[in-house]
């Protein structure tokens, strides 16, 4: 029986894990967080591995930064998320309230701040 409580995102998990639960809940219930107070779905993500992250961001923020811990929110690149092993670029999103939609379109009308941890 599934249950809303695993879908919860516990950024203390391996990425791999994390993966796993986004696509195994998709399209029954959802993976999600908590930011501000509101719950947002995470419906498609990617990984990037230690050595793909140390190319876009510097080993200094990888290493001293918390899992969870949003890197880099724009309408461009996308949202990507610290997570234990590497680092999730999150794809497709759902708000709380709202439909299903490409990240880039969500980070247009939804003010999410680097520097910021999802709970």
């Amino acid at each position: 029986m599934i249950d809303k409580k695993i879908a919860k995102i516990d950024f203390s998990e391996d990425i791999i894990k994390i993966k796993s639960k986004v696509y195994g809940l998709n399209p029954i219930l959802g993976a999600y967080v908590m930011y501000n107070g509101k719950k947002i779905k995470f419906w498609k993500v990617e990984v990037l591995d230690y050595e793909c992250a140390k190319e876009k961001f510097s080993k200094e923020k990888l290493e001293n930064t918390d899992n969870g811990t949003i890197l880099l929110t724009n309408d461009k690149e996308g949202l990507f998320v610290k997570a234990r092993g590497g680092v999730l670029k999150i794809t497709e999103v759902q708000g709380e309230n709202s439909k299903r939609m490409n990240i880039c379109d969500f980070l247009r009308g939804n003010k999410l701040v680097e520097g910021e941890r999802f709970i």
